[in-house]
């Protein structure tokens, strides 16, 4: 598909070729607005399908005496008009343009286009990663035909971070999306993935741990050489200016490397075998479904004519560690355990796993060598290893540990699908004790 990817430089071309698909005898107009003119109206990105003759663009106005503002995701050109009816808007005149807007309580919230993209033929999608207020980026992919589709639909994800790339060169041959989830205050320490368009995810990979010493932290990514992502931190003093500071250069998997593994309990059993030893009853389950969920849990964003509402890909549970620590060392008048031994004896195994070497990985990314189960234990136990010492932490402090987006940390486990450890202490752990502040009866 021979599309153009509109820089800022070619602002003009952009424009031109909206006023072409949008039957206009001249160039899409911008204009500041205000008063009676009407609102403020500017592109903030777009995309070219040559092939198609047909272009999509970002679309802001904001009606300055009203005080709110409407974002939208415009497609027009050929092919548009035989596209079943959409949630959003078509305007028939002069030629027929999709419109999905992309601010539904009209803040302003959206503040800049990362890439925007058309997919596939016959089976298309156009997908677009805008940044979100806060930093935060969100994702949606417009399907517009697909098979046993009724009709057109969109499908918002939450990505969650500040910095979200498409890998160049990736070695699967497929198009992959590479993002973190947050950048401040954030212990999560992963780089995401999602293969395009179909938002299949991919297994994380760690990525350098955040200098304690920097002030103003912000981890960044970039495609590096081909069939890489390059991690760098960005830092400040506080000022305006930013300068680079440590960067990892991240192999990504090889074809035979990447997906999850056919049978989950594969990887289960290689964590076992090493976080087993003096661990506490059902201790590595627990830990494996409470905070290992995204390298074993295939599931991925909600498919077309499923939802239409935000999804994002779940973590799991990783308050759970530390709910059911406050639940054994809480007598049984309070509703708890207890059984304050085994608390003991859960802390200072946590205790111990924060102190071990994470291996390294957070440097190199996938290592050709590796089976893709091995890849998926080595990553999946740098997490547990990093996540121990802030889980003691929320122990000690009574409070849910810090993880990033709280989104979906009330989102109960499928358990038929979980380590049968993590299964029984769920069903046992009663609820005041399934997150918020664990110390008040």
């Amino acid at each position: 598909m021979d599309q153009y990817a509109v820089p800022p430089g070619d602002h003009a071309v952009l424009l031109e070729a909206i006023g072409r698909a949008t039957g206009l005898d001249h160039p899409f107009r911008e204009h500041p607005g205000g008063g009676e003119d009407g609102p403020a109206v500017r592109v903030l990105g777009g995309v070219i399908d040559r092939e198609r003759d047909r272009v999509a663009w970002v679309e802001r106005h904001r009606f300055q005496d009203a005080g709110w503002v409407s974002v939208w995701l415009n497609l027009s050109g050929e092919g548009t008009s035989d596209l079943p009816r959409i949630t959003g808007w078509v305007h028939q005149e002069p030629k027929p343009r999709v419109s999905v807007s992309l601010t539904p309580d009209r803040d302003d919230k959206v503040t800049g286009v990362d890439f925007l993209r058309f997919f596939g033929y016959p089976g298309e999608s156009l997908m677009v990663v805008y940044n979100w207020s806060g930093g935060r980026k969100h994702l949606l992919r417009l399907t517009l035909r697909a098979p046993g589709l009724d009709g057109v639909q969109a499908h918002w994800v939450r990505l969650g971070g500040r910095a979200a790339t498409l890998a160049e060169d990736d070695p699967s041959g497929d198009a992959t999306l590479w993002y973190l989830r947050e950048s401040y205050l954030d212990d999560d320490e992963l780089m995401y993935g999602l293969r395009l368009p179909d938002l299949t995810p991919l297994i994380p990979i760690p990525v350098p741990r955040r200098d304690a010493d920097a002030e103003y932290p912000l981890p960044t990514l970039a495609a590096g050489p081909p069939g890489t992502m390059r991690w760098t931190e960005r830092l400040s003093d506080g000022d305006a200016e930013w300068r680079d500071g440590r960067n990892a250069v991240l192999r990504l998997p090889r074809p035979d490397q990447g997906g999850f593994a056919d049978d989950p309990s594969l990887v289960w059993d290689r964590l076992r075998a090493v976080l087993g030893a003096g661990a506490p009853p059902d201790g590595p389950d627990i830990l494996i479904g409470a905070l290992a969920v995204p390298f074993w849990d295939a599931t991925g964003p909600a498919a077309p004519g499923v939802t239409r509402g935000i999804s994002e890909l779940s973590r799991g549970p990783w308050w759970f560690p530390a709910g059911w620590y406050h639940y054994l060392r809480t007598p049984v008048s309070d509703g708890g355990a207890g059984r304050p031994r085994q608390a003991a004896a859960w802390l200072a195994w946590l205790d111990r796993l924060g102190g071990q070497d994470d291996g390294g990985e957070d440097q190199t990314g996938w290592d050709p060598s590796w089976t893709r189960e091995e890849g998926i234990a080595r990553f999946a136990l740098t997490h547990l290893r990093r996540q121990a010492g802030v889980l003691a932490s929320a122990c000690r402090a009574g409070k849910v540990p810090v993880l990033g987006d709280f989104g979906t940390w009330r989102t109960p486990p499928v358990l038929s699908a979980a380590p049968p450890g993590f299964a029984r202490a769920w069903r046992e752990l009663p609820k005041r004790f399934r997150g918020g502040r664990f110390t008040e009866p």
